[in-house]
C-alpha cells in the first residue's frame, strides 16, 4: 500500500502533470470583470472556455506548450497578441486579460421638414494626425467606412476603434 501512496504523491507534486491556467478577463477602461468572453489557447491544439459571471476562466488538462492567448467578445476588440509558455505541473493563477470596448455611432438623418432621408450615404473617416499634421508613419493615412441609411433614415456604424 505504501508504494501506491508514494506514486500518487509523485503524480501530484507537479513533475509530469498537466499545467493549469486560471485568470480573469476585465474591461480595460473600468476594470470590471467581463462575462461570456470566449478565451482560447492556441498552438498545435486549441483549448477553449467561456468566462463565468465573475469574468474568471480556468484551463485544465492542457499540454505543456507555448500558447497564443486569444479573448473574444462582441463589443470588444479581440485580444490575440499575448503568448504564454507553461511547463509541466505549472499552475498559473493570476493571468489578467484586458479587453478594450469598441464604439458605435448611431443616428437618424432627416431633411429640413424633419422627414427621414432613406439611402443617405454616411461616411466615417479615420485620419492619423501627429502634432496637428497628417501622419503617414502609421502605415495607414486614413480609413473610411461608408453606409447607407435605412428607409426610415436610420444608420449605425459599429466596431469603431481608436486604432
Amino acid at each position: 500500500m505504501i508504494p501506491l501512496v508514494f506514486a500518487l504523491m509523485l503524480a501530484q507534486d507537479g513533475s509530469g502533470s498537466k499545467p493549469i491556467i486560471e485568470g480573469v478577463v476585465v474591461n480595460a477602461l473600468t476594470n470590471e470583470p467581463l462575462r461570456k468572453v470566449h478565451v482560447s489557447l492556441n498552438d498545435k491544439k486549441s483549448f477553449e472556455v467561456l468566462t463565468g459571471d465573475d469574468g474568471k476562466f480556468r484551463f485544465e488538462g492542457i499540454d505543456p506548450e507555448l500558447y497564443q492567448v486569444v479573448a473574444e467578445r462582441q463589443g470588444f476588440l479581440t485580444v490575440n497578441e499575448e503568448w504564454l509558455e507553461v511547463a509541466a505541473g505549472e499552475h498559473i493563477d493570476d493571468l489578467v486579460i484586458r479587453m478594450t470596448p469598441q464604439g458605435a455611432i448611431a443616428g437618424h438623418v432627416v431633411d429640413d421638414d424633419g422627414d427621414p432621408v432613406p439611402r443617405a450615404r454616411i461616411s466615417l473617416e479615420h485620419r492619423v494626425h501627429v502634432n496637428g499634421a497628417p501622419s503617414s508613419s502609421s502605415g495607414k493615412k486614413r480609413s473610411r467606412t461608408t453606409k447607407a441609411t435605412s428607409l426610415l433614415g436610420r444608420s449605425r456604424l459599429g466596431a469603431i476603434t481608436s486604432q
